[in-house]
């Protein structure tokens, strides 16, 4: 089912004439880590380093730390 849906993908791209960047092309890899969240066969769960950081992260005191502390949790 993976490599259809792959084939798929790459069939779509190539149709519409769109461009990937090969350095960034991450294809049947065991997992993935994208926008903080480490994507394998059995789901998705958060990337260690965000939740460090978001438990290590000082109290906020005013509003530009409080947005500060909202944007990394996306």
């Amino acid at each position: 089912e993976h490599v259809n849906n792959l084939h798929q993908v790459l069939h779509r791209l190539k149709s519409t004439r769109a461009t990937v960047s090969a350095k960034k092309l991450q294809l049947c890899l065991p997992e993935v880590l994208v926008v903080g969240k480490k994507c394998t066969y059995e789901g998705q769960e958060p990337d260690k380093g965000t939740v460090e950081k978001v438990l290590s992260w000082p109290k906020c005191q005013n509003v530009p730390e409080v947005r500060g502390f909202l944007g990394i949790g996306g």
